[in-house]
C-alpha cells in the first residue's frame, strides 16, 4: 500500500476496518474531506490526518508507527461504531491518548464521530465498569449515523465537516469551543448536552481512588464555572453546595451512586444554571425543615435521579427558581414529596411522586410549576395540594391512590388541571373548599371512594369535560356555601347520586350528561339550591330528581 509524505499530524484517525470496508472505503472519503476541510480553514496544507490504512508503508511494523506517531498527533478521531468498542487495538489507541491527554492536562483533544448505533451508549447504565466506554460517555459527539447514507458532497455533509473542522481548528488553543452532543443513553445524554465555549473540563469522582477525587464535594470546589464531574459508583458524604454552573453526572446505575447527608440539605442549588443526573439523593438524619434537594434560584436540571429520606420536602423550589425534574423517583419521604412556594416555578416531567407521608406535591405561595405526565400516587395525605395562591399547570399525570384526597384546593389555590386520571382517592378524587378555585377541563375523575369532586366552603372551581364516574359515593357533592361552574361533563354510573347539593351549596350545572346513578340523578336538599339547565338526567335507578328541603328560591330548573 502506498504511503503518503510525512507532514504535522494534526489528528489521528481511529476505527474498525471493517467498518470501512463495509461501507466501501467511505471512513477513507470522510478522512480525506475533513483533511481537506482543516487544510482550508488553516491555510496549512501540512495538516495531515493520520490514518493508518494509508500511513503504514510497506515492510514497517505497523504497531511501532502507530504508537510513534499517535505520541505527535494533536486530535484523537474515534469513528464510533460497536466494532470499534469490541477492537482490542482501538482500545489500545483510545488507553494510550486518554494517558496522553492526563499528562498534557487536556480535556479536548478527543473527538467522537458516532458512525453506527452502540447499545450501551443508548441506554442508560449499559457504561458502567467499562472503561472506554465511560471515557466517551463524557465526551460530546459528532453524529453521522444518518449521513453516513448519503452523499459526502451534499451541503449537509459538508456543512457538518466544516463544522467538525472548525473544531479541531479552534481547539488548537485551550479556550476554544468545543460544540457536540451527548451519547443519550449516558448521563446527560441528548440535545441537553450541547455545549459551548471554552472545552468542557472532566472532573472523575471515584471512591476507590481512580479518579480525580474521592469525594463529589472536593470535586465541586475544584471545578470551574461550566466544568462537568463524572461520578462512579460509590457512597458519597453530602451536602453538594452547587454555587456555580456545573454538571453533575452518574457514571453507572443511579442505585449504585449514592450522596448522603445526615442533617440539612444533599444538594444545596444557587447558581444561574446547572444539572445534577443520575445520582441516589438521600437525607439520612431526623426530619427537619430542610429538602433533600433545594432549589434556591436559577434553573437546575434534575434528571433520572432517586430522591427519598428523613427531610421536610424531596424537591423544594423556592425564591423564583424555574427548574426542570425529569425521569426522577422522588419518594418515601417523611414529608413532602415536591414543595414549590415563595413564587417558585419549574417542570416537572416523567417522574414517579410516590409514597410520601405529606403531599406528594405541594403548591403554595404564589408557587407556579408545570406538572405533566408524571405517576402522583400513595401519599398518606394528597396527592396535589395547592394552597395560599398557588397555581400551576398539573396536565396528563396519573394521580392515584392518595390516601386523602388525590388533589385538594384551598386559601386562593387556583391550578390548571388538564387531561389527568384522578382515581381511586381513598377520600374525594378532587376536593375544593375554603375559598379555593381552579379549571379542571378533560380529566378522567373516577373510583374514588368519597365523591369524585367535592366543593364546600366557598369552593369554585370550573369543572369542564371531564369523566366524573364511578364513585362509591356521589359523583358530585356541593355543601357548605360552595360554588362552581360544572359544564359539559360526563357524570354517570356513581354508587349514590350522581350531584349531591346541600347546606347552602349553590352551584352552576349545565349541558352535563347525568346518568345511570344507583340512586338519583340529582339530589338537592337541606337548603341545597343551584342553577340547573340543559342536562340530560336519565337512567339513573331511584330517580332523575329529588328535592327535600331545598332552597326553592334559589333553585333553578331549565
Amino acid at each position: 500500500m502506498a504511503g503518503r509524505s510525512d507532514g504535522e499530524p494534526a489528528a489521528f484517525l481511529s476505527y474498525a476496518h471493517d467498518d470501512d470496508e463495509h461501507d466501501s472505503g467511505l471512513i477513507t472519503a470522510f478522512r480525506r474531506r475533513l483533511e481537506g476541510e482543516l487544510r482550508a480553514q488553516t491555510g496549512r496544507r501540512e495538516l495531515q490526518i493520520f490514518q493508518d490504512r494509508d500511513d503504514i508503508t510497506w515492510g514497517q511494523a505497523w504497531e511501532e508507527r502507530i504508537n510513534r506517531s499517535l505520541d505527535a498527533v494533536t486530535f484523537f478521531i474515534p469513528i464510533v461504531t460497536p466494532a470499534f468498542v469490541a477492537s482490542p487495538q482501538c482500545r489500545r489507541e483510545m488507553a494510550r491518548f486518554l494517558d496522553r491527554e492526563r499528562r498534557l492536562r487536556r480535556t479536548d483533544l478527543i473527538l467522537p464521530v458516532y458512525w453506527i448505533s452502540v447499545p450501551e451508549l443508548e441506554t442508560p447504565g449499559r457504561a458502567a465498569g467499562d472503561t472506554l466506554l465511560a471515557a466517551l460517555a463524557a465526551r460530546q459527539y459528532t453524529d453521522w449515523r444518518e449521513r453516513r447514507f448519503g452523499d459526502l458532497s451534499s451541503p449537509g455533509s459538508r456543512r457538518a465537516t466544516a463544522a467538525l473542522a472548525r473544531r479541531i481548528r479552534d481547539a488548537l488553543a485551550v479556550d476554544a469551543p468545543a460544540p457536540g452532543t451527548s451519547f443519550p443513553g449516558t448521563p446527560g445524554g441528548g440535545a441537553a448536552g450541547r455545549r459551548a465555549g471554552r472545552p468542557v473540563r472532566v472532573h472523575v469522582v471515584d471512591a476507590l481512588g481512580r479518579g480525580d477525587f474521592t469525594t463529589v464535594d472536593a470535586a465541586i470546589r475544584a471545578a470551574r464555572p461550566g466544568d462537568r464531574v463524572v461520578v462512579r459508583p460509590g457512597l458519597y458524604p453530602g451536602p453538594l453546595i452547587l454555587d456555580k454552573p456545573l454538571e453533575i453526572v452518574g457514571d453507572g446505575p443511579v442505585e449504585e451512586i449514592t450522596v448522603v447527608a445526615g442533617t440539612g440539605s444533599v444538594v444545596l442549588f444557587t447558581a444561574a444554571n446547572g444539572s445534577v443526573r443520575g445520582l441516589t439523593l438521600r437525607a439520612t438524619g431526623q426530619p427537619g425543615e430542610e429538602a433533600v434537594v433545594d432549589i434556591r434560584t436559577g434553573r437546575l436540571v434534575l434528571d433520572g435521579c432517586d430522591i427519598s429520606g428523613s427531610a421536610s420536602a424531596g424537591v423544594a423550589v423556592h425564591n423564583d427558581a424555574d427548574p426542570h425534574v425529569h425521569r426522577c423517583r422522588v419518594h418515601y419521604l417523611s414529608g413532602r414529596g415536591v414543595h414549590v412556594y415563595d413564587k417558585g416555578a419549574g417542570l416537572f416531567e416523567d417522574n414517579d411522586i410516590t409514597d410520601n407521608v405529606r403531599s406528594n406535591i405541594v403548591v403554595a405561595s404564589g408557587g407556579n410549576p408545570r406538572v405533566r405526565g408524571n405517576r402522583i400516587t400513595s401519599s398518606q395525605r394528597s396527592g396535589v395540594f395547592v394552597y395560599d395562591n398557588g397555581t400551576g399547570l398539573f396536565e396528563n399525570n396519573d394521580i392515584t391512590g392518595n390516601a386523602r384526597s388525590n388533589i385538594a384546593v384551598r386559601s386562593g389555590g387556583n391550578p390548571r388541571v388538564h387531561g389527568n386520571r384522578i382515581t381511586s382517592s381513598r377520600r374525594s378524587g378532587v376536593f375544593v373548599h375554603d375559598n379555593g378555585a381552579g379549571l379542571f377541563e378533560n380529566n378522567d375523575i373516577t373510583g374514588n371512594i368519597w365523591p369524585n369532586v367535592t366543593v364546600a366552603s366557598g369552593g369554585n372551581p370550573t369543572v369542564r369535560g371531564n369523566h366524573i364516574t364511578n364513585s362509591q359515593n356521589a359523583g358530585v357533592h356541593v355543601y357548605d356555601n360552595g360554588a362552581g361552574l360544572f359544564e359539559n361533563n360526563d357524570i354517570t354510573g356513581n354508587a349514590r347520586s350522581n350531584v349531591a347539593v346541600e347546606s347552602g351549596g349553590n352551584p352552576t350545572i349545565r349541558r352535563n350528561r347525568i346518568t345511570n346513578s344507583q340512586e338519583h340523578g340529582v339530589f338537592v336538599y337541606d337548603n341545597g339550591a343551584g342553577l340547573f339547565e340543559d342536562n340530560d338526567i336519565t337512567g339513573n335507578r331511584k330517580s332523575a330528581w329529588d328535592v327535600w328541603g331545598a332552597d326553592r328560591k334559589r333553585l333553578v330548573r331549565r
